[in-house]
């Protein structure tokens, strides 16, 4: 079976990518605060609208007037990492755990940032610590395993996502990476019940649908 590139994260409208090559998306709740933000002090200065035009300016604006609270770290460490600015993101983060050992969003999020460095062992080290404090993490347990299926770590990678499944067995993702990590390993039968399962869940999955056909020609040929 050829080898898939397994998928990372979820996005929050249910779109799936490449961990490699996937740029992770947040919550989008700050976006809301701030347009209500800009309606209600539109009278203010030029300076003060292009600041809020711009996340990261805002944000550090944020860091400026509350250095002790976690979530502006954050939301400062989110800014830097869709910016592409994948070191300070990680900066950031880190400065938001040093507030807030137990803030298991930045610890995912320093997680995907440091996949985007390719630092893969610190990138294990931070989903696992998301996963520590908070067990039913699926996010953190999907992406886990995708970095152990990077790391060519295929049996942690598959406890990894049947781990995710046991808690949201609806999870595409999870389903999709366990069947592409059944597969590299030859264990066929074990991948084709993973796609046919998650076609159960997502009939019009086409990945899936074409890795199952792939499947079954392999099979029919075997016994000819």
């Amino acid at each position: 079976m050829p080898k898939h590139k397994p998928i990372a994260y979820r996005h929050l409208g249910g779109k799936s990518e490449d961990i490699r090559q996937k740029i992770f998306f947040f919550p989008s709740y700050a976006v809301s605060i701030l347009l209500v933000i800009v309606v209600v002090l539109i009278w203010q200065s030029y300076e003060r609208n292009r600041l809020y035009e711009d996340p990261i300016m805002l944000w550090k604006d944020n860091v400026g007037k509350s250095p002790k609270k976690a979530r502006v770290y954050n939301n400062l460490g989110k800014s830097y990492y869709h910016q592409g600015r994948f070191i300070d993101a990680i900066a950031a983060f880190q400065k938001a755990l040093e507030l807030k050992p137990d803030h298991f969003e930045a610890r995912f999020s320093l997680g995907m940032a440091y996949v985007r460095q390719g630092q893969l062992d610190d990138a294990v080290q931070a989903f696992q610590a998301a996963i520590s404090g908070k067990p039913k993490y699926a996010d953190a347990l999907v992406n886990l395993g995708s970095v152990y299926y990077l790391q060519n770590k295929l049996h942690e990678a598959i406890q990894a996502f049947r781990d995710a499944l046991q808690i949201q067995p609806a999870n595409i993702t999870a389903r999709m990476n366990l069947a592409q990590a059944y597969g590299q390993m030859g264990r066929t039968e074990e991948a084709r019940t993973e796609l046919e399962t998650l076609l159960h869940y997502q009939p019009s999955h086409t990945e899936a649908t074409a890795m199952l056909r792939i499947l079954e020609t392999r099979k029919q040929r075997s016994h000819h």
